[in-house]
């Protein structure tokens, strides 16, 4: 199915609901989406089985034909993991011992769109499970 989209926003958006889509397929509990933890956003906040899994998605625009030298998730820099450690660690404060039993876990999600004249499609899906963590 194609879509159009016309800002960086919109490309955001369709990204996270592509994730969450893929996620939910994959059965995982979707508990929270665009969630602000103190000056953090945290784009999905899912369960699966015993695990508290906070995801950022990053979505890009993609040619085949042309060869890319970082790929989205290399968005997720040092300070960018600073504040969805601080963020998961507020949202798990904010909600009390409900998931104090849960293990943590961060992941990201790339999705890459392909772009028809405006009409974008998703190619690909790549899901980086425990990506990161606490140093």
């Amino acid at each position: 199915m194609k879509t159009e989209l016309t800002s960086k926003s919109d490309v955001g958006k369709f990204g996270e609901k592509t994730a969450e889509k893929f996620l939910k397929k994959n059965k995982y509990k979707i508990i929270g989406r665009n969630v602000n933890a103190g000056r953090s956003e945290i784009d999905i906040v899912a369960l699966k089985d015993q695990t508290l899994v906070f995801v950022e998605v990053k979505t890009r625009s993609y040619d085949p034909d042309k060869e890319y030298i970082s790929r989205p998730a290399d968005a997720v820099n040092r300070e960018k993991i600073t504040y969805l450690i601080r963020g998961a660690d507020r949202f798990c404060t904010d909600s009390g011992s409900k998931y104090s039993e849960y293990f943590k876990r961060f992941d990201i999600i790339e999705i890459y769109l392909t772009n028809d004249g405006g009409k974008y499609s998703v190619a690909d899906i790549r899901h980086f499970e425990n990506a990161f963590g606490r140093n």
